[in-house]
């Protein structure tokens, strides 16, 4: 059994069109989401260390983690919003640097993440806030349960409008703006009551 490590360093030294074969006979019944969140939590700490060393930006890293969450998204093992929510998190990542790296994916800048995340939000605004009534009324009335699949798009609703906070104030496109603004003032009339 080779370690996570071992399993990082060989899925990014593979070539692009080697990586999902390389995962399926790695794993045949599937990777579970956890282990795609493992890779890009590795591909983060890649980024970071570039960071702490006060080395400059390097867009390679972030074609990487680009390239991961969409196999990861096309294999059917992360779903849209996941996927949303970690290109947004490397988007805040590549702000970090004083000058971004040359080259940088566009699903990895604030505009393209932000576009990638307000298109992954699976609600309505008149849905999502339906879905919160309902939940905050079970949450007084003491119902505890597993998430169905309304309360689980909510979840995943208010994780991909969260971060969207991070690259707000970068984003370039009025239109874009306006949209990530409206939502987070949803977001803010979600929590429960």
């Amino acid at each position: 059994m080779t370690t996570h490590r071992e399993q990082y360093d060989r899925l990014r030294n593979l070539p692009p069109d080697e990586r999902a074969g390389w995962i399926r006979s790695t794993y045949p019944a599937g990777t579970g989401i956890q282990w795609w969140f493992s890779v890009l939590g590795s591909a983060e700490t890649e980024v970071s260390a570039r960071l702490v060393r006060g080395e400059p930006a390097d867009a390679d890293p972030f074609a990487f983690a680009v390239s991961i969450v969409e196999l990861g998204t096309t294999m059917g093992e992360v779903d849209p919003p996941h996927a949303a929510y970690w290109l947004v998190r490397f988007a805040a990542m590549a702000l970090r640097f004083d000058t971004p790296p040359p080259g940088l994916p566009d699903e990895v800048t604030p505009d393209g993440s932000a576009r990638a995340a307000i298109a992954a939000i699976p609600l309505t605004e008149e849905e999502a806030l339906k879905a919160a009534e309902r939940r905050s009324r079970e949450f007084r009335e003491g119902i505890d349960g597993p998430a169905d699949e309304e309360t689980r798009a909510l979840q995943d609703l208010e994780r991909v409008v969260s971060s969207l906070d991070r690259v707000r104030g970068h984003v370039t496109d009025p239109g874009l703006t306006a949209r990530i603004d409206r939502w987070l003032e949803v977001y803010e009339r979600l929590a429960p009551t």
